[in-house]
Parts: C-alpha cells; structure tokens; sequence
C-alpha cells in the first residue's frame, strides 16, 4: 500500500498527461509545496517501508527519529 499527500492547490502548477512543463525541478516543488506540507512529528509514524537496504540507509541517515520504524518491504511481504 502507498499513501499520498496532495494539496489540491498545487494541481495548478503542473498537470498529468502535459509532457511539455509537467516536470518541476526540485527546488520549484519544494518551494511550491512548503506552504501545504503535513507536519507529523516521528511518535505519530508506525512504520516505513522501503524497496531495498540502500534506501534503509537513506532513511535512516536522513531521519534518525523513524530508525525503529523503516523496514525493507521484502521483510513486510
């Protein structure tokens, strides 16, 4: 199962299926979805699941608060 946020208000910067402008750079996304962000402390996070060790890693590294919480998806199926 994958879970999404997206603020309907975004939806006017970019549209699906316009292949010319469709992709913001990351600094565009950031900057544009700062304002709509959810804001969940790491005691409201149950788990994450990851693809594969390097993203474990990843994730681990970026946000040492969830390391109890990120598990690698073949050990979840």
């Amino acid at each position: 199962m994958e879970w999404r946020y997206s603020p309907q208000e975004l939806t006017k910067y970019w549209r699906v299926g316009d292949s010319f402008g469709f992709v913001k750079s990351d600094d565009q996304i950031h900057n544009l979805s700062n304002a709509f962000r959810l804001k969940l402390k790491a005691d409201e996070i149950e788990e994450v699941i990851v693809p594969n060790a390097e993203h474990l890693k990843k994730v681990k590294r970026e946000f040492p608060d969830l390391r109890g919480k990120v598990r690698i998806w073949e050990d979840v199926s």
